[in-house]
């Protein structure tokens, strides 16, 4: 499975997706009672730092059942079967995402000004879209092993990515970019390829930035499971990338 940079744009729609799947954010709160029982409380495992900034164990379990169940999906349509090798290969993809997303994130709040009721608004709106589902917001971010405030800045990185997009997702922009690129697209005209031609550009943008940000950025695996990991889990090495 060979990971190219505009795959990746489906990635960037998974890790900026605050609330990927309530059903499974339900699967994995913590049982035996409200946030503050000793299994929410306790310190999550981090798997991953960016420039001190964690990625929890949750936020990853979660991000990689997205990312297999989505080429499994796409495996099966084209009669093809994963092999526990794929697996692996897609979980670490997961986890190389994760850590470009969050270079992607300062990149962009640092480009891009957020208002602040803006991210409140977004707040609310996850907050009502759990409560539906008889969820708590504080028990969901606890069960993804973040504070509010890490959520907070989660939300106000996914609303400056968003707000990036939009400035240049320009129509001039992306004309030199297909004239540029038109081996990539088979139709005969600019109009018939403009959705792929959009999300071309959107997958060398957000590759243009981790190019960009990567090489100063204090990157380190940690490993989730010190003691080895168990069948189907993954634990990332502690090596710095």
């Amino acid at each position: 499975m060979k990971r190219n940079g505009y795959t990746r744009v489906l990635a960037l729609t998974t890790m900026f997706t605050v609330v990927p799947s309530i059903a499974y954010s339900q699967q994995q709160l913590p049982q035996g009672g409200p946030v503050g029982t000793s299994p929410a409380a306790a310190k999550p495992v981090v798997v991953a730092t960016v420039n001190g900034e964690p990625i929890t164990k949750p936020e990853f379990d979660q991000a990689a059942q997205h990312q297999v169940a989505s080429v499994q999906r796409s495996a099966a349509q084209n009669g093809q079967q994963l092999s526990p090798q794929d697996l692996a290969q897609v979980k670490s993809s997961t986890l190389d995402s994760l850590i470009e997303s969050r270079l992607v994130e300062a990149y962009a709040s640092e480009n891009v000004d957020v208002p602040e009721a803006q991210v409140e608004q977004t707040i609310q709106q996850v907050e009502q879209q759990l409560a539906e589902q008889k969820v708590p917001l504080k028990t969901y971010v606890s069960s993804q092993g973040q504070t509010m405030d890490s959520f907070k800045k989660r939300i106000e990185g996914s609303l400056a990515w968003q707000g990036l997009q939009q400035r240049e997702l320009q129509p001039e922009k992306l004309q030199r970019f297909y004239q540029s690129n038109q081996q990539m697209f088979p139709g005969e005209n600019y109009e018939e390829v403009q959705p792929q031609v959009a999300q071309a550009y959107v997958g060398s943008l957000w590759e243009r930035i981790v190019k960009e940000t990567k090489p100063n950025a204090k990157i380190e695996k940690k490993n989730a499971s010190p003691r080895g990991a168990q069948p189907g889990s993954f634990a990332p090495n502690g090596a710095n990338r």
